[in-house]
């Protein structure tokens, strides 16, 4: 099998080196390596290779006395944000940024037996934290700038629910209340440009949309009869095709992502805490009730894997197909937003003290290192390419990307107790949020 990839070579070593050929694991699917030489200092670079049968000429260092290793990663150079060559810290102290290990990370060790090398496998875990924490430059787009608003808009007595990307505008749903904020008289649509905000139609026959998914060009629509459907962001003007009939409670939440080998699955939840599982090949799944009444926020993390915010600090609510459990999220706050990011493979969760945890399949969930607690709650999140933008309480957006950090928050509205964001193929960001008895929502342009 042909393998695209990349291989971190050796540098710095001496003259009294040994010259080795050594070929790469035969049947290793990996994408890319990070190779460390332990000379003084570590000396780590990169190269690419295009053919799994390349024979790599590694001269290794006397005094690093075999002391090689590398980890591997299922995704290109590019992805890795690395260039080919030596890699070095340089003098900008936000560029260089430790790698973060994903649960399907690779390690190993190059063996030398007199005029021999191989590379023999071991566990992530056990590679040195000299190499795990090496501070790599990396190749990272700027931060997202985004400009003053086309428009903003004050709504009375009126709740945004979601928002949702659906190619050059988004669609927001939204509900009207009465004084009190308790009684729910009716459901609007908005559909969000540049050229401003306007009431729609409901596309779905009979119903209102109330939780959105994006799924490509395919666009779920949950519904406040608990139905659920499926258009075609490229063609809106059809007929949506219906994925599960009415019946239940409102879905006030949906949420969905493809597996490694591109299995799609979704998972809908209600306002009384009812989960339940889609899948092209297995249909639907039994109806799961949950312990958290009125969840309103749901993180798809794999396939027969959700989670839902839990009620109890420091907690969060993993919900399968036949049951559901409480699981620490590695803090001690309370989990306020869910976001999967897919070309991470990652879910990611906010805090009410403003802090972003993720989850990894192996490890759990854990602080994310290179942020900053805000001491806003983060009450929305919304993936980009590879990072994420969070809405935080005090109206102001902050960029996260795993390999860079953040960037610094910009207000942007009032304080919010609930809020979302919704990307536009532009670039530009839509910010709609609530705290009684108002809603707020803006458009913000992306200028370079």
């Amino acid at each position: 099998m042909r393998r695209l990839g990349v291989c971190l070579l050796l540098l710095g070593c001496g003259d009294s080196g040994l010259s080795v050929h050594v070929p790469w694991p035969g049947g290793v699917s990996d994408r890319a390596v990070l190779v460390a030489n332990y000379t003084r200092p570590i000396a780590v670079a990169a190269a690419d290779l295009g053919d799994p049968t390349l024979r790599l000429d590694l001269q290794v260092a006397a005094e690093s006395d075999g002391a090689i290793e590398a980890i591997t990663f299922n995704k290109p150079l590019s992805s890795l944000r690395l260039s080919p060559g030596p890699q070095s810290p340089g003098p900008d102290e936000r560029a260089p940024r430790p790698l973060e290990l994903d649960a399907d990370a690779g390690a190993w060790s190059l063996v030398l037996e007199g005029d021999r090398a191989t590379w023999n496998p071991k566990e992530p875990t056990a590679v040195s934290a000299e190499l795990r924490n090496f501070p790599l430059r990396l190749d990272l787009p700027p931060c997202a700038n985004f400009g003053a608003a086309y428009w903003s808009e004050t709504h009375e007595r009126e709740r945004t629910g979601f928002a949702i990307g659906v190619g050059a505008t988004a669609w927001v749903g939204a509900s009207e209340f009465d004084a009190t904020g308790e009684l729910r008289l009716s459901e609007r649509l908005y559909e969000a440009g540049p050229a401003g905000l306007r009431s729609i139609d409901s596309p779905l026959p009979g119903t209102w949309p109330s939780a959105a998914l994006r799924d490509g060009n395919n666009l779920y629509l949950g519904a406040v009869d608990g139905s659920v459907w499926r258009l075609d962001t490229r063609r809106l003007d059809l007929p949506p095709a219906q994925v599960r009939i009415p019946g239940g409670d409102r879905v006030t939440a949906i949420s969905g992502g493809r597996s490694a080998d591109g299995r799609f699955e979704l998972v809908t939840l209600s306002n009384f805490g009812r989960t339940q599982f889609f899948s092209a090949d297995g249909g639907w799944s039994p109806p799961i009730d949950t312990p958290v009444p009125k969840v309103d926020e749901l993180g798809w993390a794999e396939i027969g894997l959700a989670y839902a915010r839990s009620s109890k600090p420091g907690s969060v609510l993993a919900v399968r197909p036949e049951r559901f459990e409480e699981q620490p999220s590695g803090g001690n706050s309370q989990v306020m937003s869910l976001a999967f990011l897919p070309n991470l493979g990652r879910l990611y969760a906010g805090t009410d003290d403003g802090s972003l945890f993720s989850r990894d399949p192996t490890l759990g969930w854990r602080s994310v290192d290179n942020t900053t607690n805000f001491g806003w709650w983060v009450v929305g999140l919304e993936p980009y390419d590879e990072g994420l933008f969070l809405l935080l309480a005090s109206g102001s957006i902050a960029e996260f990307h795993p390999a860079r950090g953040l960037c610094e928050d910009s207000s942007v509205l009032n304080f919010l107790s609930s809020g979302n964001l919704a990307a536009l193929d532009d670039g530009s960001l839509l910010v709609v949020g609530f705290d009684f008895p108002f809603a707020y929502l803006a458009l913000l342009p992306r200028v370079p």
